[in-house]
């Protein structure tokens, strides 16, 4: 496959971003528990994630076209290491939905990644790179709560702060293993994508893209309606702690 070394780090990237992730996926509504949260504010604190990530996503991926991937991912990486810093600090419940708007935000650097891969594939081979991306997703959602869980017994604040060295961590990574694929001279120049009614008619318009658009959006609501409150019916039925959610989310 073209650039072999280059999907190995992008691989790197998103398992490690994901694994950043999941480490905090069984612990959330336990710390927010601590600021005397309800059951709706922790389950907005997970859905506040998810609402900044859908803003964020074409924004950086279209500042990605312009600036490059490779300074945009630092810069998201970054972001989400400051992220999870401030969610091990957060002393409060505004602060706690302030970690996970900034991690919100930072996390929509998905969309870059996945450009990354169009960029260093070719048609033949791009599902085959999106797969490995996906692959990424799914090792990152096993071996996170398994971990953040274990490291709950020390504290709830320290999958937290793992998590912020597992950022840093994606951020040496890029800078020295990822090369860019975007000439930034001739990005600037590339015209900006408008918003169009008619060309969103359009694609819907296209069997079966609207059926796949449906069952993607019922899969993914009914998973982030257990995720977000599922360690709270746990604990209340089963008196699970965070690391008998974090094997269970494994």
């Amino acid at each position: 496959m073209k650039n072999k070394r280059s999907l190995i780090t992008i691989f790197l990237v998103v398992f490690i971003d994901l694994l950043g992730f999941g480490l905090i996926l069984p612990l959330l509504p336990y710390i927010a528990e601590r600021f005397e949260a309800s059951p709706l504010q922790i389950g907005l604190l997970t859905a506040v994630y998810s609402f900044f990530q859908l803003i964020a996503s074409p924004i950086l991926g279209r500042l990605s076209d312009r600036y490059g991937r490779k300074k945009l991912l630092i810069i998201s990486q970054l972001g989400s290491a400051f992220g999870y810093l401030l969610l091990g600090l957060a002393g409060n419940l505004p602060l706690l939905f302030l970690s996970r708007i900034i991690d919100g935000i930072t996390g929509g650097n998905i969309s870059i990644a996945q450009a990354y891969i169009a960029d260093v594939t070719t048609k033949k081979n791009r599902a085959q790179g999106m797969g490995l991306m996906g692959a990424a997703f799914g090792l990152g959602f096993i071996f996170g709560p398994a971990i953040g869980g274990a490291l709950s017994k020390i504290s709830y604040s320290t999958p937290a702060y793992f998590a912020t060295a597992v950022s840093l961590l994606t951020v040496l990574t890029t800078i020295f293993f990822l090369k860019e694929t975007i000439n930034t001279k001739v990005a600037v120049k590339s015209p900006r994508t408008k918003f169009s009614l008619a060309e969103f008619k359009r694609v819907l318009s296209l069997y079966p893209i609207p059926m796949l658009i449906i069952v993607f959006f019922l899969t993914n609501t009914s998973f982030s309606t257990m995720q977000g409150t599922f360690a709270l019916w746990t604990q209340k039925t089963f008196n699970f702690a965070p690391v008998n959610n974090g094997w269970l989310f494994t």
